[in-house]
């Protein structure tokens, strides 16, 4: 997260504080003119520590309300299609206000020595409908207010997104074009073709899905864990027929894990790395193993390969700095890059279908 979103962020929340401060306060004070309670001094009612208790009962609330709404942006394309969710959402602000109202009447029903502070006469349950529902208008503004900002914001990702999935795509798709690559796949081919037909047809046939799928991505934003290995399987099978059969994949993953979603061209560009930063051969056989687990509360995939380096490589990182910046995008989290003396680690954040 950049320092402008947490300026952003910080300012929000400062925002929000001053909102529920206000309609506690304003809240109390109708509650004590228009509730049911006996003749007393107005002194008791007004003391600092009332003051502050109500601040602090209003602004748990709102705060609450807060975290659960970011915690439902979290996951904001899901969020929208099942709208069923922001109307749960609104019920449970509704009562969650309802209830602080009834909870702030029967403190200050204790505090003027009422008989019974539990109970509610007429006038004190229409205090409490009255100001239920001014509050009920003021929240339903913040959260429209807030709820049309994250509709803006999500948009300016969107087309972040689609912007860096276009320059990854357009990126893969040169790799495939490029003068090496062209000239070890149809050197390739030309000898699968004299010596084995059978083959050059299945290797004509891989690359040919590797740049049908390059050009399916075009317009996805993510796609899922399935799609990603069952493409990378394609690629290392094309890359097998050159270098041999020293190159595997091996997954750890359940059925629920294989729906995830993460950034097309994912792995594509992590198994491309792993050949071209390594020594790949029969005797320097090379095996990347894939796998999930839970940080923070979140998804991600772990994606590690054996190192073998080779002597003298250069290497510009723009696929790595990419593939950062359109998960930071996706997810709103980094990729992580974990590397010793025998191993070299990706970990990819993922998102829920």
């Amino acid at each position: 997260m950049t320092t402008n979103d947490n300026n952003l962020q910080h300012g929000s929340v400062l925002t929000d504080i001053l909102v529920y401060s206000a309609i506690g306060c304003c809240s109390y004070l109708l509650l004590i003119i228009c509730g049911d309670m006996p003749a007393i001094s107005s002194q008791h009612l007004t003391t600092p520590e009332s003051i502050i208790a109500v601040l602090l009962l209003f602004n748990g609330v709102g705060l609450s309300l807060r975290f659960v709404n970011r915690r439902m942006s979290a996951s904001y394309p899901a969020w929208i299609k099942k709208r069923s969710r922001m109307f749960t959402f609104l019920a449970i602000a509704a009562a969650a206000l309802l209830c602080s109202n009834y909870l702030l009447l029967v403190a200050t029903k204790v505090i003027g020595h009422s008989p019974r502070p539990m109970a509610l006469a007429w006038r004190g349950a229409g205090a409490l409908l009255g100001v239920w529902l001014i509050e009920l208008l003021a929240v339903s503004l913040l959260l429209i207010n807030r709820f049309y900002a994250d509709i803006a914001e999500h948009r300016r990702r969107a087309r972040q997104l689609e912007d860096a999935s276009a320059k990854a795509q357009y990126a893969a798709l040169q790799s495939q074009l490029n003068p090496h690559f062209l000239f070890n796949s149809l050197n390739t081919l030309v000898a699968e073709i004299e010596y084995n037909p059978a083959g050059a047809a299945e290797f004509t046939r891989n690359l040919a899905d590797i740049y049908r799928y390059i050009l399916d991505c075009h317009e996805k934003q993510s796609v899922s864990l399935n799609e990603e290995i069952r493409f990378a399987q394609t690629y290392l099978q094309l890359q097998r027929v050159r270098l041999g059969d020293c190159i595997q994949l091996e997954t750890k993953l359940n059925n629920i894990e294989g729906y995830m979603q993460l950034p097309p061209l994912t792995l594509q560009l992590l198994t491309e790395n792993v050949i071209k930063h390594n020594i790949v051969n029969t005797a320097n056989p090379a095996t990347i193993k894939l796998w999930c687990e839970e940080n923070d509360d979140s998804p991600w995939l772990a994606v590690s390969n054996t190192l073998t380096p080779k002597p003298v490589i250069g290497t510009s990182g723009h696929g790595l700095q990419n593939l950062s910046k359109r998960c930071r995008l996706l997810c709103g989290r980094d990729i992580r890059i974990i590397a010793d003396n025998n191993t070299f680690t990706v970990k990819i954040p993922m998102i829920y279908d």
